[in-house]
């Protein structure tokens, strides 16, 4: 399974962008979280099989937790980022949401 190293950015109360650089491309990854999540932008990793999974829009699920947040999308993509200790929650708290990825040329 490929992964590759990109950054998550909360860009307003439960809203989010993900973004990787994979080749000449750019794989971003934008939704809505079920929870609310504070400002933040933290370095995360994307662990996929194919291509071909990032693509379409599609809920996911994950926790926002003690020192990581993380989300699985049910094709197979898995987001895993540390927080840091400013901004991580006292207890995990689960979250849902939706996302779509959309690719660009860098």
């Amino acid at each position: 399974m490929p992964s590759i190293q990109g950054n998550l950015m909360s860009t307003s109360p439960g809203r989010f962008v993900a973004r990787f650089q994979i080749d000449l491309l750019l794989y971003a990854l934008t939704g809505a979280f079920s929870t609310v999540v504070p400002p933040i932008t933290i370095p995360v990793t994307l662990t996929y099989d194919d291509l071909d999974q990032l693509t379409n829009m599609m809920p996911f699920e994950g926790t926002f937790g003690i020192n990581t947040i993380e989300f699985d999308l049910p094709n197979g993509p898995e987001i895993v980022g540390d927080l840091p200790a400013s901004v991580a929650p006292k207890i995990e708290v689960q979250m849902a949401g939706v996302g779509s990825w959309i690719k660009t040329e860098c």
